[in-house]
């Protein structure tokens, strides 16, 4: 997306290991498409679900989420081993 011109990297001033994103002028003509689009695809995926199921679907989406701030948060700063098998 960088090399598309749609995303400008800069390093962060708290951090120089890590890059902070930041979209172009180019990627924002194109938010209020793209969030049309989304709302478009969730309205599709939903469109049989009851009320309940979707509370339910929120609530399961909410567990993932917590699952995974839990594990960057036990796992920053620390350097991660991937072995290829």
């Amino acid at each position: 997306m960088t090399a598309a011109g749609y995303i400008n990297r800069q390093r962060s001033s708290e951090d120089q290991r890590h890059w902070q994103l930041f979209p172009t002028e180019k990627a924002l003509l194109l938010y209020d498409q793209i969030i049309t689009e989304e709302n478009t695809s969730l309205q599709l995926c939903l469109q049989n679900f009851t009320a309940s199921e979707r509370k339910e679907l929120n609530r399961l989406f909410k567990k993932m989420c917590a699952n995974l701030e839990t594990h960057w948060q036990k796992t920053k700063g620390q350097k991660q081993r991937i072995e290829v098998q």
